[in-house]
């Protein structure tokens, strides 16, 4: 995802809302209350797409994925272009249907935006429940989400149910009540803690253009673990990854961290070796990683790996790319995790 591109485009939408009036007529209502309950309307907008609408556990949070698009192809209505997403709303919701006085977090200067909204990009909504919260009691829960859009002479709606992940109930929700004497004194001391460190990289210049994983520093391409290249068309410079000998690539599955959302800071604690689940298929490269965003995706795996220790397991993310030299070369920071 091009997160510059959905920035600019969110700043292109604020200024163009101003110029566009509300009208009174609705097509569809959001979700609302009868005698204490929330009510979900079934009339959603045929304007107003969503896809993916997932929640996962991420230590003490639970994050939240899904796209919400807007359909501006209906040549019934000579307004369709102009949609755009002027609000959206957020209520948790237990299993009795009644509302949990909770404040979701989230990215509030998300609407108005002409673009999709993304409940899981700290560019976008980025959403998030902290599991903690003492409001939280052994329940079922989900979130209700109200998007609305306006075409300049009618408002649009659509409400939409994401149940919280079961792991968030079984995992952390009903441990909260058991008693003192059956909880551990410290949750964490099984986990493997991983310590981050940064090493700034350029595609431009061989000699810092490769990693040395157990180091964390810049070394020769001939020198390194990773080795990062300059890849894709001239119009559109990007940064491949090679592995370097005994390494191979893996990808992460739970892609909830990145820049500015990282796993030590996102959950309050140390990152540890499970905030990472990894997948089985190994690469040996991995081709446009700018184009692929700023997230924490991979896993270095080198011939040191052991599961039970995490020695040889290296998630990693590239970030703080700018732009490209006029010769399309990037000078980025690569973080790196690694047991201690």
């Amino acid at each position: 995802m091009d997160f510059k591109k959905i920035f600019l485009g969110s700043v292109i939408a604020m200024g163009a809302f101003g110029l566009i009036a509300c009208g009174d007529d609705s097509s569809t209502n959001a979700s609302n209350k009868d005698n204490g309950k929330i009510v979900i309307p079934d009339n959603n907008a045929p304007n107003i797409s969503a896809n993916g609408l997932v929640s996962r556990v991420s230590g003490d949070t639970l994050r939240f994925k899904g796209i919400y698009g807007l359909d501006r192809t209906d040549e019934t209505n000579e307004n369709s272009s102009n949609l755009l997403f002027t609000a959206i709303k957020f209520q948790v919701m237990n299993s009795a249907q009644q509302e949990v006085q909770y404040q979701v977090i989230y990215n509030e200067a998300v609407v108005p935006t002409a673009n999709e909204i993304d409940l899981n990009s700290m560019m976008s909504a980025f959403v998030k429940i902290n599991l903690k919260d003492p409001i939280f009691t052994c329940d079922d829960y989900s979130l209700v989400v109200t998007v609305t859009a306006n075409d300049g002479a009618k408002d649009y709606s659509r409400a939409d149910v994401i149940p919280f992940d079961a792991e968030a109930k079984t995992e952390l929700l009903c441990k909260n009540v058991e008693p003192a004497s059956s909880a551990s004194a410290d949750p964490g001391s099984d986990e493997i803690v991983m310590t981050p460190c940064e090493v700034t990289v350029s595609t431009a210049d061989k000699n810092i253009s490769g990693v040395s994983l157990a180091t964390c520093t810049a070394v020769p391409a001939e020198a390194a673990d990773i080795v990062f290249e300059k890849s894709g068309p001239k119009s559109e410079p990007d940064v491949a990854a090679n592995a370097g000998a005994g390494v191979t690539f893996l990808t992460i599955s739970n892609d909830d961290y990145g820049n500015g959302m990282w796993p030590e800071d996102v959950n309050n604690r140390p990152a540890y070796l499970s905030d990472f689940r990894a997948g089985t298929i190994e690469k040996s490269s991995l081709p446009t990683l700018i184009e692929n965003g700023e997230g924490l995706s991979y896993v270095a795996k080198t011939a040191a790996y052991n599961a039970a220790t995490g020695a040889g397991f290296y998630p990693f993310a590239v970030y703080d790319s700018g732009f490209p030299d006029i010769n399309g070369y990037y000078t980025f920071k690569v973080k790196i995790y690694k047991v201690q």
